[in-house]
């Protein structure tokens, strides 16, 4: 099955789910769910608790709706009768506050003739089509991905078109499990994180710190090698070089607040081409310099949200091999 066709059939598992759901706990709101690379999720609101506890009813549920094999039928509605459709939802009325302002066509998905969601596709044709799934986990998540929002409970799921396939990604989960850089980091003595310094920011204890130097320096001889210069920049900066470099108005909601030093706003550095311009700029340089490649393995501090947070994978704090090169068109 290639790509398109599994992403249909996993984001048709989701709105089994979803129908499902909405059916064993009453009063859910449904929000969004999406297929992704490795299956699918479905976020919602509920007053109520639901664990990993309630995935064996819940998955009883989806394979009843499953060999029922109800028709998935896609239907364009007017704007009125969608509002109408889904006022008692606060999620779906402001995606159609934003359909409409768009000026796009009101799209819905019905699953039989008792389930349906604001959906723009694609679906497979009836839900007999869904091959073997399993719900994985349950989480919270932030409305749109965005803290100021309301938390959510997200069930993430998979879905396969056949059960070896399942089962076989069922197993390299566990073995991943296994030898997980958190579970391992922790076991080996590597590295810390702590609520006492701050989540997402990394303490290298003796034996992590003998492998970051020995990574350190086959990269910095690999890149000398290459003919990269070595620098060095400090790691924090006056706000205006990031406004002046653009990444401000482009990043800022992955920045740390500026913070005032006689009475200039600075930031700790989120990325460091502004100040490797300035070491190129600082100087005149002949063309026959060009390509001029510098590199730097450079501490930077991004402000990830808490669920983003996945040990040295996604941290607030990490140290890059960063590197420009200046050149010619030609070049």
């Amino acid at each position: 099955m290639d790509s398109s066709n599994l992403g249909a059939m996993r984001h048709s598992c989701e709105h089994i789910l979803t129908q499902a759901m909405i059916k064993l706990f009453p009063g859910i709101k449904m929000a969004m769910g999406p297929a992704t690379d490795e299956g699918f999720y479905f976020d919602f609101e509920y007053n109520g608790k639901i664990s990993d506890e309630d995935f064996p009813k819940i998955e009883k549920e989806m394979a009843s709706i499953v060999k029922r094999n109800l028709p998935i039928a896609q239907k364009n509605l007017m704007m009125e009768e969608a509002r109408s459709l889904f006022k008692e939802n606060p999620y779906k009325m402001e995606w159609l506050d934003e359909i409409e302002k768009k000026g796009e066509k009101v799209s819905v998905y019905w699953t039989g003739d008792k389930f349906v969601d604001l959906c723009s596709g694609p679906h497979v044709a009836s839900t007999g089509k869904v091959g073997p799934f399993k719900l994985l986990s349950v989480a919270g998540a932030y409305w749109r991905g965005d803290s100021k929002n309301k938390m959510l409970t997200r069930i993430y799921g998979t879905c396969f078109p056949t059960k070896e396939e399942l089962d076989k990604f069922l197993w390299q989960t566990e073995e991943a499990k296994k030898r997980d850089h958190r579970k391992l980091g922790k076991e080996l003595g590597f590295y810390l994180i702590t609520d006492d310094v701050g989540a997402g920011l990394i303490l290298w204890k003796p034996k992590g710190a003998i492998i970051r130097r020995i990574m350190e320096n086959f990269i910095m001889e690999e890149q000398s090698k290459r003919g990269f210069k070595i620098v060095f920049s400090p790691h924090i900066g006056k706000k205006q070089l990031w406004i002046t470099s653009g990444h401000w108005d482009l990043y800022r909601d992955k920045m740390y607040a500026p913070m005032k030093i006689d009475d200039v706003e600075y930031m700790v550095k989120p990325m460091n081409c502004p100040m490797h311009m300035m070491i190129y700029r600082s100087e005149l340089h002949s063309w026959k310099e060009l390509p001029l490649r510098i590199a730097e393995d450079a501490s930077v501090y991004r402000y990830e949200q808490a669920g983003e947070l996945s040990g040295m994978v996604r941290g607030r704090y990490l140290t890059q091999d960063d590197a420009h090169i200046f050149c010619t068109e030609e070049q």
